[in-house]
C-alpha cells in the first residue's frame, strides 16, 4: 500500500467518523428536546396526594 493510499484510507475513515459524530449530536439534541418537553409536562402536573395515597397530610409531612 502506498503512502497516498494510506492517506486516502485515513481520510475516508475520518470522514465516516465525522458523519457518525454528526448523527450522534443530532440525536442527542433531539433527545434533549424530548426530555425538556417531558420535564415541562411533569412540572405542570397537579397531583392530588390525598387521592393518590389516601393520606391528606402526606405532602405537608415531607417538607
Amino acid at each position: 500500500m502506498t503512502d497516498l493510499q494510506i492517506f486516502e484510507s485515513l481520510c475516508d475513515i475520518i470522514a465516516r467518523q465525522a458523519e457518525v459524530i454528526k448523527t450522534l449530536v443530532t440525536q442527542l439534541q433531539e433527545l434533549d428536546a424530548i426530555t425538556d418537553e417531558t420535564a415541562d409536562s411533569l412540572y405542570e402536573l397537579e397531583v392530588d396526594f390525598e387521592a393518590v395515597t389516601g393520606d391528606p397530610d402526606l405532602y405537608e409531612n415531607e417538607s
